[in-house]
């Protein structure tokens, strides 16, 4: 009564800037539909998700209809109503970036270390690989391997009670979780050799972890930015051997797509409340939405030898049967 009752009045006083403010609704809820199953974890192929989403839109673009059909007569009806012309709203709070941010001591740097490289793809038979210099949906590739460590953390939630985890997976049965956005992220195999089954959505991209380190200080402990990049650039690059195929075509690049992320904040997995610096080092490559059709893709990664007795997890051949969905 309070809220509602003054703002219909007011909005129905005009009816061509109420429906207008409508169709924008609709929009931002489109595009911002993937942040907000990101940020909650929400899977938007669920069933009575779509189904309620789906008539909650129709039921606004019906109402917007009947508003502009008997635009006069609602118009007439709200002016002849008394109308609030002050309604008191506390401040939104700061939204939360969807993506850490990089610290202050280290600012952004490009992604890939070997430079932005030529604008031209490459293509691998029938599949296209993202050019170091392209955006993917508008975005750099950072922010999606940030994404991409998000989505692997929200997993290790929802999988805690599991035996199976996102990078033990031995079928690819996990390859949908959570899997929301227009990037489809795959994962390496913890440890050794694997040939994973895997649906994915057209119109999506692919990002492949051909080999890849999180480095973060150890439980009680602290370290210097620069220790961490260091550390992970040695981890997952220095005489690491790295290989990538698509449907038989081997990519001959592939040490060209060396990624940093710099230093990041995410929170401390040790510690509630707590933060964590750390920064991320691999070889990253993004593929174009695939052709229909079923795909294989496989990677390799071994980081250099003398990390085996830590980081024999790192070493992997991971295979994927790919089904591109209609």
């Amino acid at each position: 009564m309070n809220i509602a009752e003054p703002l219909n009045i007011y909005a129905m006083r005009d009816v061509a800037g109420t429906t207008a403010a409508m169709r924008r609704v609709l929009a931002w809820d489109e595009q911002t539909l993937s942040d907000w199953a990101w940020a909650h974890s929400i899977d938007l192929r669920d069933a009575e998700l779509v189904m309620r989403r789906t008539r909650a839109r129709e039921g606004l673009v019906r109402f917007a209809e009947l508003l502009t059909s008997k635009r006069e007569e609602f118009e007439k009806q709200a002016r002849a109503l008394p109308m609030e012309e002050r309604i008191a709203v506390a401040d939104l709070p700061p939204r939360k970036p969807a993506v850490p941010a990089a610290t202050a001591s280290e600012p952004a740097a490009p992604f890939y270390v070997r430079g932005a490289g030529s604008s031209a793809s490459l293509r691998l038979g029938t599949v296209e690989v993202v050019s170091r210099a392209a955006l993917i949906e508008g975005k750099e590739p950072r922010y999606w391997v940030l994404r991409y460590y998000e989505w692997l953390d929200k997993n290790k939630k929802k999988l805690q009670y599991q035996s199976v985890k996102m990078q033990t997976d031995p079928t690819g049965s996990l390859c949908d979780s959570l899997q929301n956005g227009p990037v489809w992220f795959l994962t390496n195999f913890q440890w050794g050799k694997v040939t994973r089954t895997c649906q994915i959505p057209a119109n999506v991209h692919v990002l492949i972890p051909v080999l890849e380190a999180l480095l973060a200080p150890a439980p009680g402990m602290t370290a210097t930015c620069q220790d961490l990049t260091s550390a992970a650039r040695k981890l997952a690059s220095e005489g690491a051997q790295v290989y990538l195929a698509v449907d038989g075509k081997e990519l001959a690049e592939v040490r060209d797509y060396e990624g940093a992320t710099g230093c990041v904040e995410r929170d401390d997995p040790n510690y509630r409340d707590k933060k964590q610096t750390v920064a991320m080092h691999g070889f990253w490559v993004f593929l174009k939405p695939l052709p229909p059709g079923t795909h294989r893709i496989q990677f390799k990664g071994e980081p250099p030898k003398r990390y085996y007795d830590s980081q024999m997890e790192l070493v992997h051949d991971v295979s994927y049967d790919i089904t591109i969905k209609p």
